[in-house]
């Protein structure tokens, strides 16, 4: 056994997340879809690999997508994170008023004020 090995209970929760990651993107590069729903899948990771999560979704939507010249997959994440929202197209919103929950467009702005506001 090579001492670099580490059995997957080993790993914290960032590195576990970065391997579940590593597959779906090597799986998405052999087979794409046309869009992936993430959930959270930054909450365990550290700002660095937070922001190179961000930046790696932006480039494979922005890459060209075979023959018919439309544009990569799409990504909808959930997030409480501001990497995320820094690369984003659009954001939404969910708000929750008088037992009833609605979705709502909201600009980067207000989606990064939401963020920083769960922090405190």
């Amino acid at each position: 056994k090579h001492d670099d090995q580490q059995r997957i209970q080993q790993l914290s929760g960032g590195q576990k997340s970065l391997c579940a990651l590593a597959l779906v993107f090597a799986i998405q590069q052999c087979d794409p879809a046309p869009f992936y729903l993430f959930d959270e899948i930054d909450a365990n990771l550290d700002a660095q690999y937070r922001t190179a999560v961000a930046q790696h979704l932006r480039d494979i939507s922005n890459q060209a997508g075979g023959d018919n010249g439309e544009g990569g997959a799409q990504f909808i994440c959930t997030t409480f994170r501001p990497e995320m929202l820094h690369v984003a197209q659009k954001c939404y919103g969910v708000r929750y008023q008088k037992k009833s929950s609605s979705i709502v467009v909201v600009s980067r702005e207000e989606a990064l004020e939401f963020v920083e506001g769960e922090k405190q």
